[in-house]
């Protein structure tokens, strides 16, 4: 994803980029962000939002409730602040617990961009790395990145078991030949 690239070249990321990579995080996030009244918070750590984020697993709260927890990105639960997992998550709190969060999954992969960077830097002059855009060092890295028509059809042709003589299947790979690499 872009986000490691961008990593690799030493630029900033933002809770966009990391939206982009996990979406469910990001929603869970800002509903907890913006939850509307103190009166319901105590019942959010039964809820999907705060299974995504992970702050209310591992070791609750007596009364039940949200704690100093976040889900990494590898699904391991871990304290934003120390002893975490016992301290509730207040909900006038709720923005200082929304920024640890990121910040925690913001740089989550430092170390292992760092050794990926240094196995790079072996091969690559680093000082050619500011020079490329995110796109330019994946192309470089990985090579350009092509949709084959024909692998593509074999495929579909053996998961469809005679679909493809469907007339729709037809007018599909015209539609795709007609597109652009980049389209497919």
């Amino acid at each position: 994803p872009p986000f490691v690239w961008r990593l690799l070249l030493g630029e900033e990321i933002t809770f966009t980029d990391l939206a982009n990579v996990d979406e469910r995080f990001a929603r869970a996030i800002e509903a907890l962000r913006n939850h509307p009244s103190v009166d319901t918070w105590d019942l959010l750590y039964q809820s999907p939002i705060a299974s995504a984020l992970g702050c209310s697993l591992g070791a609750w709260t007596d009364d039940g409730g949200l704690v100093w927890t976040v889900r990494s990105a590898s699904g391991k639960v871990v304290e934003l602040i120390r002893g975490g997992s016992k301290q509730k998550l207040e909900f006038d709190d709720r923005n200082k617990y929304v920024q640890a969060a990121i910040k925690f999954r913001l740089r989550e992969i430092d170390k292992a961009v760092d050794a990926i960077r240094t196995g790079l830097a072996s091969n690559v002059p680093t000082l050619m790395l500011p020079v490329l855009t995110w796109k330019e060092l994946m192309v470089r890295v990985c090579g350009e990145v092509t949709v084959d028509l024909e692998i593509l059809k074999g495929i579909i042709k053996n998961k469809l078991d005679g679909g493809e003589l469907d007339p729709m299947m037809g007018w599909i790979w015209e539609t795709l030949e007609e597109f652009t690499n980049e389209e497919r």
